[in-house]
């Protein structure tokens, strides 16, 4: 049962990407408005599941308010540039730079937990990286340093932080009151920082943006129970399925292409993921 948390983590963050490319291709959503459309019903659908299944909260120690507030603040960074990189960058150029997520994730991870030291799922994920550069390796070539680059990149080096955050965060508040209290943050801190706007290119948009932020609610809370139980490094590993799900929705459904190499180091990673898990 607790395998299905990442895998539909992966699913619901495949798709939502999906829907937030295809508003800022065909609505011409800004970003930090796509941003505050997710984010508001993210606050809604998470506070809706908090009060249902949470008894009580614990004491806001001063420990704990230094961790929401690391939490919130590097959070926000890291939807700021995600989202402006995946404005600027077609989803398969994104996905040249998935491996050193993984990489820092798991590095940070091995250093300060102890519990994440089972040095098979290190070595798969080592694999998995080998692998996903393997698939891009003709795209090197085309890498261009300039800010939507810049975006995915920060984008990378803030989720690596956070995911390490979030396991800290998770000794102190369940996964779903650790969601509420990130998400209803980083709406804060968009209301002040955001430059929103009041109008948005039609009532589609105002939609499409909704219904983002409604598959990333699911993603978001299945990847907090899949750091709770299994841990950063189990749950990177089966993230490698973020890539192969991401080539096959840039190739149907938004009509990007990609190569033979790529379907390749795709099922590569599938047989990886399996062979890890069952070793």
């Amino acid at each position: 049962m607790s395998l299905l948390y990442p895998i539909v983590t992966v699913v619901a963050e495949v798709v939502g990407k999906t829907i937030d490319k295809f508003n800022f291709k065909k609505n011409h959503i800004k970003p930090t408005q796509e941003i505050f459309l997710v984010f508001i019903t993210m606050a809604v659908l998470s506070s809706a599941y908090t009060l249902l299944t949470t008894r009580s909260m614990p004491v806001l120690t001063f420990t704990l308010a230094v961790l929401i507030l690391l939490m919130v603040g590097v959070s926000f960074l890291q939807n700021v540039f995600e989202f402006n990189g995946l404005f600027s960058k077609d989803l398969a150029y994104r996905e040249l730079f998935v491996g050193i997520q993984p990489l820092l994730t798991s590095f940070l991870a091995v250093i300060f937990f102890p519990s994440e030291r089972e040095i098979k799922y290190v070595i798969g994920i080592i694999l998995g990286v080998a692998i996903l550069y393997f698939g891009s390796y003709e795209n090197h070539w085309k890498f261009k340093c300039d800010k939507g680059t810049l975006y995915i990149l920060l984008g990378i080096f803030c989720s690596a932080i956070l995911s390490n955050i979030y396991k800290v965060g998770l000794d102190f508040l369940s996964p779903q009151a650790l969601f509420m209290v990130r998400t209803i943050g980083v709406l804060a801190l968009l209301f002040i920082f955001g430059h929103v706007g009041r109008h948005f290119p039609n009532n589609q948009s105002k939609f499409v943006g909704s219904l983002a932020g409604f598959t990333y609610f699911i993603g978001f809370l299945m990847h907090l129970l899949s750091i709770k139980y299994l841990g950063i490094n189990l749950t990177i590993l089966i993230l490698f399925l973020h890539p192969v799900l991401a080539y096959f929705m840039s190739f149907e459904v938004l009509k990007e292409k990609i190569s033979v190499r790529r379907v390749v180091s795709n099922l590569l990673l599938i047989l990886v993921v399996i062979g890890i898990i069952l070793f």
